[in-house]
């Protein structure tokens, strides 16, 4: 039999972040075959004598990389500190997260959009350009307030002015992008402070969907979710393909979002209709359940006639349709995230079979699910991230920042 490969791994557990990466490791070894693991302080240090097959890991250009690059062992990075550096680089999609962003405020009817984030960090950088890139092809404008090297509270509940101060300029309703749901949970911090109302008056997003952040928060965060284990599942595939002789691939995959998790901070439409803004609510807090357009007409409050003329004057679709795009955005986060058959995820999102749910996937995307699954999970049809002017993602890691408005120092959380 093989020797199993021996494989360190650099990830720190006390983030969602890299605990879900190892989530994602352990899938793939448990689908192949085992591997032997070395931990502890490898973080850190170098252990003297360890024969190494490669480290998986959150890798800056420290000590860590020098003594890997001189005793020849390739390093996966899952990190996008510092542009990802290593042998190979197995990264969220940032930039794709920010458009995502973008299109699901534009979606609920926002036309007063804004970003907060910490110019210090490349992902943050990516999110921002992917953010203010999709408002512009759609006529918008963002306002932006990132913050760089300077004082940052150590409590999470302590106050921020400097975002208190920049909250209350902006024009309402003003729909949040926040680089991470850790730094969302400030911003609703301040809002709860000031007396805000959210999401009516400001609504907030975050990313990464740490679950732990967003149901702490004040309000519960709705969040972007990124492919975590899928990163890992690809890391520990790379380990594989270096043990067996095969070529390591040069550009980074970047893998993109497997969708948006609603939650109270943005659980709203930005319209002045409120039966509309009821019914909205409803389908998206209900549609895995069985229900229909006569369900959604009881909950808002309105006839069933009266909500179709203004789902389709306001929202250019009709009840239903909303409710199949909000269902087949849940087919998409199972397809992204599971392996579970068409006819769990069809059980799981609404509809009453698979035949049903491959049709309105159909109509949606262009593709079968089964299509749309394979293209998000396989390596040679995840493209790297193109950018406006010919720029990859890596380059946009790059750009200079958008700094306006005070400074202050991000969280250590966010250091990946």
């Amino acid at each position: 039999m093989d020797t199993p490969p021996r494989v360190g791994l650099a990830l720190g557990t006390n983030l969602h972040y890299g605990r879900e990466v190892l989530l994602g490791i352990f899938d793939f070894v448990r689908q192949n075959r085992p591997w032997q693991y070395v931990t502890g302080n490898l973080k850190w240090n170098f252990p003297p004598g360890a024969r190494l097959s490669a480290v998986i890991g959150m890798v800056g250009t420290g000590p860590l990389l020098q003594k890997l690059k001189r005793n020849g062992v390739p390093v996966i990075n899952v990190s996008e500190r510092q542009q990802g550096v290593g042998t190979v680089r197995v990264l969220p999609d940032n930039v794709e997260a920010g458009r995502q962003a973008a299109s699901y405020f534009i979606d609920k009817q926002f036309t007063n959009f804004a970003f907060t984030g910490a110019e210090d960090y490349a992902f943050s950088r990516m999110r921002l350009l992917g953010f203010e890139e999709r408002l512009r092809s759609c006529g918008f404008s963002c306002h932006v307030q990132n913050f760089g090297r300077g004082k940052w509270p150590i409590n999470s509940m302590d106050p921020l002015p400097e975002i208190g101060e920049w909250i209350q300029a902006l024009p309402i309703p003003c729909a949040i992008f926040a680089y991470s749901d850790n730094h969302a949970r400030r911003v609703l911090n301040e809002c709860l402070r000031l007396g805000i109302r959210v999401p009516e008056e400001i609504a907030v997003l975050g990313c990464d969907n740490d679950v732990i952040d967003c149901e702490l928060s004040p309000t519960p965060i709705s969040s972007v979710a990124l492919p975590l284990r899928r990163i890992g599942f690809e890391a520990a595939r790379m380990v594989e393909l270096h043990v067996s002789g095969g070529v390591l691939p040069t550009e980074a995959l970047r893998l993109p979002p497997s969708g948006i998790v609603t939650r109270r901070s943005t659980d709203i439409i930005a319209v002045q209709d409120q039966s509309l803004a009821r019914a909205v609510g409803y389908i998206s807090a209900h549609a895995a359940e069985p229900i229909n357009v006569s369900n959604v007409a009881k909950a808002s409050g309105a006839s069933r006639r009266y909500l179709e003329r203004r789902f389709k004057t306001l929202l250019g679709r009709t009840p239903h349709e909303e409710i199949l795009r909000v269902r087949v955005g849940l087919v998409k986060r199972h397809l992204s995230e599971t392996q579970l058959p068409m006819t769990k995820i069809a059980e799981s999102s609404g509809f009453t079979n698979s035949k049903m749910m491959c049709s309105a996937f159909a109509r949606d995307t262009g593709m079968t699910p089964t299509e749309f699954r394979r293209k998000i999970h396989s390596k040679t049809e995840v493209p790297v991230t193109q950018l406006p002017a010919k720029k990859s993602a890596d380059e946009a890691a790059r750009l200079p920042s958008h700094a306006r408005g005070k400074s202050s120092k991000p969280s250590s959380r966010n250091l990946r």
